[in-house]
């Protein structure tokens, strides 16, 4: 028999089993692939197919982390939104591990977007912060007329080579390194900004 739902009831899943549910472990997502990542040592991870250049598993487990204390020296808490806005691109896995790590949720977009559908998806998860690919700046800047001012604090350019000025990736490879989140520090009532 079907419930009938009122539109927009959030549906809740209901586990129905003998069989206790699977235990759900007290990590961040982050934390427990890295875990992951650390049995594939100096295998390599990820490959540009342009230009050939490729990442380590080795690398992504020190990497994650000095970007993550990047972010977290530049303001961002857990509980905050960043905006990944990018083509596809050799560190667009270093960028959502290195923000799911630091406890914020990782909003990612497509660069296909209108200039409207980008300010109203900035506005919808109250970003205050984006990382983005240098072919997406034009398209970003267009969205952030559509904005009130100051809306982004911050803007890393993914892309370090396209620009000598401003904040880039490499600026967050070169912080120091933190802790992962903890889920066992939960995040506070109305934290989501």
């Amino acid at each position: 028999m079907e419930e009938k739902r009122t539109r927009g009831e959030p549906r809740v899943l209901e586990w129905v089993s003998d069989v206790p549910p699977p235990p759900v472990p007290k990590t961040n997502w982050a934390s427990f692939m890295l875990e992951r990542i650390a049995a594939h040592g100096e295998n390599i991870a990820t490959i540009d197919a342009l230009t050939g250049e490729n990442r380590k598993y080795s690398w992504y487990l020190t990497s994650v982390p000095k970007v993550a204390g990047g972010l977290a020296a530049a303001g961002i808490e857990p509980g905050h939104s960043v905006i990944l806005l990018t083509i596809s691109h050799l560190d667009y896995p270093l960028l959502l591990l290195a923000v799911t790590y630091l406890g914020a949720t990782c909003v990612l977009l497509s660069p296909d977007l209108s200039q409207e559908e980008l300010a109203r998806s900035i506005r919808v998860c109250q970003a205050q912060w984006a990382v983005i690919h240098s072919s997406a700046q034009r398209l970003l800047d267009g969205a952030q007329t559509l904005l009130p001012t100051g809306t982004l604090r911050r803007v890393w350019l993914l892309d370090p080579g396209t620009s000598s000025a401003g904040h880039t990736l490499t600026h967050l490879l070169q912080a120091q390194p933190i802790q992962a989140h903890s889920l066992v520090r939960s995040i506070p009532a109305g934290r989501r900004r």
